[in-house]
């Protein structure tokens, strides 16, 4: 019996760093205020691409973080988010190679996964 509690115990400390890893919606929100922010001012600067690009990345990955609650959450989120994310940045550097719609499509495929993963977060919240 003590060795099934030590198991469960050290088991409990390896998951406990995962969870405190976890991001919320305030850094997703912060990501988009920075986008928006920033968008209109370094469209025109030049060397304003990379930075929407990075931008774009810092908006997407935090999107990801902030509904990797699951195990498979988190799984489907990067799957989407890859293709986003390096379609944008093989965009930036190699236009030739992908199309804009490409990476345009899978990050809007990636924004409905997370709006209906939060909205389902909401719905689910116990009312007081």
């Amino acid at each position: 019996m003590n060795e099934n509690a030590q198991g469960t115990e050290s088991l409990e400390m390896v998951r406990r760093p995962l969870k405190s890893r976890r991001f919320s919606a305030v850094e997703l929100l912060i990501a988009l205020a920075l986008l928006f922010f920033f968008f209109p001012f370094v469209e025109e600067v030049k060397g304003g691409d990379l930075i929407v690009s990075l931008l774009l990345s810092l908006v997407l990955l935090s999107a990801v973080l902030a509904v990797s609650d699951r195990r498979s959450v988190l799984l489907i989120a990067l799957v989407l988010a890859i293709p986003a994310i390096a379609g944008r940045w093989i965009n930036h550097f190699r236009p030739d190679l992908v199309h804009p719609a490409v990476f345009l499509t899978a990050a809007l495929v990636l924004v409905a996964f997370v709006v209906v993963n939060l909205l389902r977060f909401v719905w689910r919240a116990p009312s007081k």
